[in-house]
């Protein structure tokens, strides 16, 4: 994996429960202390692009959210998002992934400021979409519809595909992983954000699909999360991944198989109940 930019930056590689239990078990007390060592340093001094490394003023940042993973806004971009960037970044630089304008990449999300900081960086090599299942839905004149679960590209189309926040909606997990190492080109990379049952290694199931015709099954209480698409209805949340989601990608063929552990003053990149925000990474 490469080296993230060194700005006052922390990247750890955890292949398993067990190396992510035993490094927290290991500091669990300083979780919280290091959380807040770091908004107060970057209440004092801001941060720093992940792209471009231009310094960002601490009143030009937004704080919406008590989960910092999903707060210390910049022109849109989330804690959780800019770790994204900067992990891509690191790929392309280290050569790993091809130079920008050059990349193919997938994205299942076309209006998101991610989106845009993508199409913005890496050029017309971007090809988003949003999920709109009804062929009548007047939206599909504007933004291209792809269902992860069964993408219409042909196979090995990209070299690098970016899904974040998706996986938890997806009716069908472990055929939305097959399609995505399908479309991949042989070395192309996955990188994935998604709510994470970090300590748990099954999966947390919330609903179960049963079919086109059907309305899903839901156990407990459903949940939803936000869809710029369908702001007031939300998008059902299926399932939390737990870490069995790694064996699965394995058993599909992917390796280097794990999730990168990405903590950041400089950058901004923070969690909420531990520092780092945590990014699925594999390799087709």
């Amino acid at each position: 994996m490469a080296i993230l930019p060194q700005q006052n930056l922390e990247q750890f590689t955890y292949g398993s429960i067990d190396a992510f239990a035993s490094r927290f078990r290991s500091r669990k007390d300083l979780a919280d202390e290091t959380i807040r060592e770091s908004l107060q340093i970057i209440a004092l001094h801001g941060i720093c692009d992940p792209l471009t490394d231009q310094p960002i003023p601490p009143e030009a940042i937004e704080v919406v959210a008590p989960n910092y993973r999903e707060s210390l806004v910049h022109q849109g971009l989330n804690s959780r998002e800019r770790a994204v960037l900067l992990l891509l970044r690191s790929l392309i630089d280290a050569g790993q992934l091809p130079p920008p304008r050059l990349i193919k990449v997938y994205l299942p999300e076309a209006i998101t400021p991610l989106a845009r900081a993508l199409r913005d960086w890496l050029g017309e090599g971007v090809l988003a979409s949003e999920y709109l299942p009804d062929p009548e839905d007047p939206r599909r004149a504007q933004y291209r519809h792809e269902d992860l679960c069964a993408l219409s590209f042909p196979d090995h189309s990209f070299d690098l595909l970016v899904s974040a926040e998706v996986f938890e909606h997806l009716y069908d997990l472990k055929a939305g992983l097959a399609e995505c190492l399908r479309v991949l080109r042989p070395g192309g990379v996955l990188i994935a954000s998604f709510p994470f049952a970090y300590g748990k290694h099954e999966s947390i199931i919330k609903a179960r699909h049963r079919g086109p015709d059907l309305s899903p099954e839901i156990f407990g209480e459903p949940e939803y999360h936000g869809n710029p698409l369908e702001p007031e209805a939300g998008s059902l949340v299926y399932q939390i991944p737990g870490w069995e989601i790694l064996d699965w990608l394995s058993e599909l063929g992917f390796s280097d198989v794990g999730f990168q552990g990405i903590h950041s003053i400089s950058y901004g990149v923070i969690a909420a109940e531990i520092p780092e925000v945590l990014l699925l990474v594999a390799r087709r």
